[in-house]
């Protein structure tokens, strides 16, 4: 569609996609510990269009910390020590198929399938360590925190479309369905 700037005319020209399979693969990697990968495959020809996209992803984060803290009274000293460590872990697998089929000029038909989950695994480690006056270890205990879990996500939609006589004049019928299923959480 051309587009009228003063002094000159751009021609905007756009292509419909190519006939026949395309595909691509992305993979990618980081320094904090995550990393994935996702393929797309999609098919054209007159009338249908295909498009399946499908991947996962997947991290793993750790870190630590530590504290100090020291209590001075008239009559005593006492200290406490803490360190933690924890570790992260995910995993979310997902896939989007899409289809499109042109019935008539009048008629089209399309559906949606979804699905995304997510699995995680997470632990923690908190150490206590009381100090007396002398600075001599009288009380160490620890804390030991862990979360695991899974969802899971899938859901469907079916959508047709019919375009009337007259310009603006449609029906279209849309049926849409999901789940989700929360696993345990430990």
């Amino acid at each position: 569609f051309p587009v009228t700037i003063p002094g000159g005319v751009i021609n905007i020209v756009t292509r419909k996609g190519r006939v026949g399979f395309t595909g691509r693969t992305n993979i990618y990697a980081g320094t904090r510990g995550e990393s994935g990968i996702n393929n797309s495959l999609n098919y054209r020809q007159k009338g249908f269009v295909s498009n399946l996209v499908a991947g996962g992803n997947s991290n793993r984060f750790t870190g630590n910390s530590s504290s100090y803290r020291q209590n001075i009274y008239k009559d005593s000293t006492n200290a406490l020590r803490t360190s933690n460590r924890y570790i992260n872990r995910s995993v979310r697998p997902n896939l989007q198929l899409n289809l499109e089929y042109d019935i008539s000029p009048k008629q089209q038909f399309s559906a949606q399938v979804l699905f995304n989950g997510n699995d995680v695994n997470n632990d923690g480690l908190t150490r206590y360590l009381h100090y007396n006056q002398k600075l001599d270890l009288y009380k160490y205990s620890t804390r030991s925190i862990g979360t695991s879990g899974n969802t899971w996500n899938p859901s469907i939609g079916l959508n047709y479309l019919y375009k009337g006589r007259k310009d603006g004049e449609r029906l279209r019928i849309i049926l849409n369905g999901q789940y989700s299923d929360d696993g345990p959480v430990s």
